[in-house]
């Protein structure tokens, strides 16, 4: 289980991405962040970035990401995993790329994320790392059980690298 859980990953990283280069979006990023889920839950991420192309003036990119977050309930122990991925389309105002799109994630397999991501991102200098500050608006559910969808908000600010 713990090899297929890895090997998934892997696949979801691998061949997942968003970038920010000389076009902003135009090269394989690393991004790095800690933010919050569900409102409260914070956590740390990690994701992977690769442009798919351009449709009219906006750079698409697509984007994974695995993080660890902390629910604050109390039967729960240790930092919960989640896997995400958004389809960004952004473009430049000014010294920034604003970005946003569609997301889809789960928490454990057990929670489900469908919403939108959008944010802002730029460079230090001409170096090939940045910096980014994003907000998710989702909604919440478990497959299955019966229960309305819960609206749900998050956000972080992170680091990129550009390869």
């Amino acid at each position: 289980m713990k090899t297929r859980c890895l090997f998934s990953l892997t696949l979801l990283l691998a061949g997942t991405a968003a970038a920010q280069g000389t076009s902003p979006d135009a090269r394989l990023t690393l991004w790095g962040s800690v933010g919050t889920e569900a409102y409260i839950a914070p956590g740390v991420s990690l994701g992977l970035s690769t442009p798919l192309g351009q449709i009219g003036s906006f750079q698409t990119t697509l984007r994974g990401t695995a993080g660890l977050y902390i629910l604050p309930i109390a039967d729960l122990n240790g930092p919960l995993p989640m896997v995400n991925a958004d389809v960004l389309f952004s473009g430049t105002a000014g010294q920034v790329n604003v970005y946003g799109g569609p997301s889809l994630g789960t928490l454990a397999g057990a929670v489900w994320f469908a919403g939108v991501t959008g944010g802002v991102r730029g460079q230090f200098g001409a170096s090939n790392l940045g910096w980014f500050s994003e907000a998710r608006v989702r909604a919440g559910f478990v497959p299955g059980s019966g229960t309305p969808p819960l609206p749900l908000v998050g956000g972080g600010f992170g680091l990129t690298y550009r390869f």
